[in-house]
């Protein structure tokens, strides 16, 4: 993918797109540097790296209407679990690039300015588990049936690597549930796909989210969701894949 300019990034935080408020994100990830000197080191410092962490922040605009960005995230959500999801090419297409992971709200501050100021809102996050980088397998979109989302290419994970599967649900009403299931296959035909991730259901009245990993390794290098419906639900979500 060339360079590009961001416009239309998406972004998901639990049940909540928070894009239309935020202008700013920053995704950071640090490694701990841990101390390994020794007298065969040359009179020099060494480092082994230690531990890695992953962090979020998002800065917007206040609002407080139903569903918007300061009437979802307050002071009541600090120390929540979520699952972030961002596009930074808007996401609207099967293989658009994603990165993803489970994060715990540590600050909010909002609404915020000076006099006179558009009121604003900042969020940071840091990651409980590993940040992944991978596709959006079905994009986000209100679907009353079973969608089989097309197949997209993906290198597997190694042995020492998971397979993960997101799943945002922004809206739902009705009656009913949806399962999200992922296969894989060697080739891009699709012929005698293996099933490697069943997500529990979800509820068509409930909005939720869910993060799902699969040991590795999977040599396969083709990936296909599907989101099976029962009864008379409408349900928004998105589907997305990654290793890490």
């Amino acid at each position: 993918m060339p360079a590009f300019v961001l416009t239309n990034t998406s972004i998901i935080v639990g049940t909540t797109d928070i894009s239309q408020f935020t202008g700013t994100f920053t995704p950071t990830s640090t490694v701990a540097m841990q101390p390994a000197t020794t007298f065969g080191s040359g009179g020099f410092e060494q480092r082994l790296p230690g531990l890695k962490s992953f962090t979020e922040s998002f800065s917007g605009l206040a609002a407080y209407s139903a569903g918007e960005v300061t009437a979802v995230f307050n002071a009541a959500q600090v120390g929540s679990q979520q699952l972030v999801t961002v596009a930074p090419t808007g996401g609207l297409v099967a293989a658009d690039p994603v990165s993803f992971g489970r994060f715990i709200i540590d600050g909010i501050q909002a609404p915020g300015g000076n006099v006179g100021d558009v009121a604003s809102f900042d969020m940071s996050m840091t990651s409980d588990t590993a940040t992944v980088e991978g596709i959006v397998a079905s994009p986000l979109a209100l679907r009353t049936t079973t969608f089989v989302a097309p197949i997209v290419a993906h290198v597997g994970p190694t042995a020492a690597q998971s397979l993960y599967v997101g799943l945002n649900v922004t809206a739902a009403t009705g009656v009913g549930t949806m399962v999200v299931t992922v296969q894989s296959a060697t080739l891009v035909g699709f012929g005698s796909p293996t099933l490697r991730a069943t997500l529990p259901a979800t509820t068509a009245a409930t909005a939720g989210w869910q993060f799902f990993s699969v040991a590795g390794a999977i040599t396969d290098g083709f990936y296909r969701a599907t989101l099976t419906q029962t009864g008379a639900g409408n349900i928004t979500s998105q589907v997305v894949i990654g290793v890490a």
